[in-house]
C-alpha cells in the first residue's frame, strides 16, 4: 500500500483503478482507524484550532492595546 492509497480512502471503491495497477483486489481491506478513532481525531483537531484561534486573538487584542497605548501616551507626551 503506498501513500496515495492510504490518503484517499475511496481507493478501494473504484474497479477502475484496479485495471489500471493490474490487480484484482477480492476483498476489502479492514479500515486502518475505526469510527471512534477517526471521531477523537476529529475531536482532537478541533479542540487544537479552537486553541490556536484563542491564542492568536489574544495576541492581535494584546498588540492593538499596546499600540493605542503607545499613540496616547506619544499624543500626552508630544502635544
Amino acid at each position: 500500500m503506498n501513500v496515495h492509497e492510504l490518503a484517499d480512502p475511496l481507493l478501494e471503491t473504484r474497479p477502475e483503478q484496479d485495471k489500471v495497477q493490474g490487480t484484482a483486489s477480492a476483498a476489502i481491506e479492514p479500515p486502518l482507524f475505526s469510527e471512534l478513532e477517526v471521531q477523537h481525531f476529529r475531536d482532537e483537531d478541533q479542540a487544537a484550532g479552537r486553541a490556536v484561534a484563542k491564542i492568536l486573538v489574544s495576541l492581535f487584542l494584546y498588540t492593538l492595546f499596546i499600540m493605542l497605548f503607545v499613540i496616547w501616551w506619544t499624543f500626552r507626551t508630544v502635544g
